[in-house]
């Protein structure tokens, strides 16, 4: 009897959840019906095409988010505009520069994001914006829009020295990471069979400037690999010939980072080999070397530039309000001011913290919050609903000094040395794009962390061309 009692009740709650999952399933595909002809009213009303300048962090995400959240039969059109067919995770540049990982495995092919219908790339440079007509003006033609998200990014700040500094290399891109990797390599090959000991010194000087997060990695990465493998590989070099300096402008490095940590990663900078000298601005880069306000030379064949980034030239000539360094000031909700239908993020939107009466730092973390953000502010305003502005969220802050050493704060707690190195790792590893790039960095790394780096010299026919393109682009503001 009481078999009978449970069984009957466990139908009637069996049949109960089927029903109730049956109207749930009913209510949401009413909803979805209800929002997509809610997105075709308004399609209808107002414009079908939403475009996207710029494959980075900024970009990428609101274009992943927004053909996720957008049904392709609501109408509605992507098109994601960059002038490489590519994602690039710049956080890892610098470890491409120095060997230890492969420069492919930062790249991601945007056309893999999705095979929505609704998503389109075009690979094209822009060369302008007129807002009057909703119109991007492209290398290969024009693009309308019905609204337009800028996400261009940002290039190497010279500070207005361009024609004194254009003798310095740069990390900005995959060819840059390829250039600095062949740079130092060369350096060693051509001290080998130096007999000039001046000259041999000049090829062992390697200059970063720049006391960012990006300069310091750089300038950690880069003793690693002088101390270790090309010590190792060329044995008439004496591993105190290698010099490394790296000069900031200010008195201190790491701006972005608690003074505790900043002062730990000075230290362990230092006692690891390299020359930090604060308050030394660069006057004149040159093929012989660097000349500093103070009137001092440094010799040396490798100056690399990493003392920060400018919008992108393209978003510094558009007529809208900016700040003085020229990002452009968005509202609350990412809109840009005077320009319906037009927003801004990353690098090169001015975005105000309410905690701090300051733009928000031009990086990565930023442009990630903004674009998943942004996405949902787009899809409401679509939808007819209020949108909510982005919030901006301080997570925290990695920078990696080099083998076994980081700093870190991670919502107010931090950590320095080997806990740190692993967190910055785990992290960063997680963050990329694609398994077949999570896969290629872990291997990348377990066989530079066992054995040596990657010392192959790369050639690959286009960088003279990529290089020229950048100058081009420095000298004349094209992007």
């Amino acid at each position: 009897m009481k078999k009978g009692l449970l069984f009957g009740l466990g139908a009637v709650a069996g049949a109960a959840a089927a029903g109730a999952a049956v109207l749930q399933q009913r209510r949401s595909a009413a909803e979805f019906a209800a929002r997509v002809s809610q997105l075709q009213r308004v399609h209808a009303e107002h414009g079908k095409h939403i475009v996207i300048l710029g494959a980075g962090f900024g970009g990428i995400n609101t274009a992943h988010q927004l053909v996720q959240k957008l049904p392709p039969e609501s109408g509605w059109r992507i098109t994601v505009v960059d002038r490489h067919n590519y994602f690039l995770f710049t956080p890892l540049l610098y470890h491409a520069a120095t060997g230890l990982i492969d420069p492919s495995a930062v790249l991601f092919p945007v056309r893999s994001l999705t095979r929505a219908r609704n998503f389109n790339f075009r690979e094209a440079t822009v060369l302008d914006i007129d807002m009057d007509r909703q119109v991007v003006h492209l290398d290969d033609g024009q693009l309308s829009y019905d609204h337009l998200v800028l996400a261009l990014g940002s290039t190497t700040n010279f500070f207005g020295k361009e024609a004194d500094l254009r003798h310095a290399m740069t990390l900005k891109t995959a060819g840059d990471a390829v250039a600095v990797r062949n740079r130092v390599i060369d350096a060693f090959e051509r001290a080998d069979v130096a007999t000039d000991p001046e000259e041999r010194r000049k090829c062992l000087t390697f200059v970063v400037v720049g006391g960012g997060a990006t300069g310091v990695e750089l300038a950690g990465a880069i003793r690693g690999l002088l101390n270790g493998t090309l010590c190792y590989q060329y044995p008439n070099i004496r591993p105190e010939e290698s010099r490394l300096l790296l000069l900031e402008a200010m008195p201190e490095i790491l701006p972005g980072l608690p003074r505790e940590l900043a002062q730990y990663s000075l230290r362990r900078l230092r006692e690891l080999g390299v020359d930090v000298r604060l308050e030394t601005p660069v006057e004149r880069v040159d093929d012989e070397g660097l000349l500093t306000r103070s009137g001092e030379y440094i010799p040396s064949r490798t100056v690399v530039w990493a003392a920060g980034v400018q919008p992108s030239p393209v978003a510094r000539r558009l007529n809208v309000p900016k700040v003085r360094n020229g990002r452009i000031i968005v509202d609350p909700c990412l809109r840009v001011e005077g320009a319906p239908n037009v927003y801004a993020l990353g690098d090169l939107a001015a975005f105000e913290d309410p905690g701090t009466g300051k733009p928000l730092p031009p990086n990565a973390a930023v442009a990630v919050r903004q674009g998943k953000a942004l996405a949902n502010i787009l899809l409401a305003q679509l939808e007819g609903r209020e949108p909510q502005p982005f919030v901006p969220q301080h997570v925290g802050e990695l920078v990696s000094l080099g083998r076994h050493e980081a700093v870190a704060e991670i919502k107010g707690v931090r950590f320095t040395g080997f806990p740190a190195w692993v967190l910055w790792r785990a992290f960063y590893l997680s963050q990329l794009m694609g398994f077949k790039n999570q896969l290629t960095v872990a291997l990348d790394w377990s066989f530079a962390y066992v054995y040596q780096r990657d010392t192959v010299r790369l050639e690959f026919p286009c960088l003279p061309e990529e290089a020229a393109e950048q100058q081009d682009e420095m000298l004349t503001g094209v992007r």
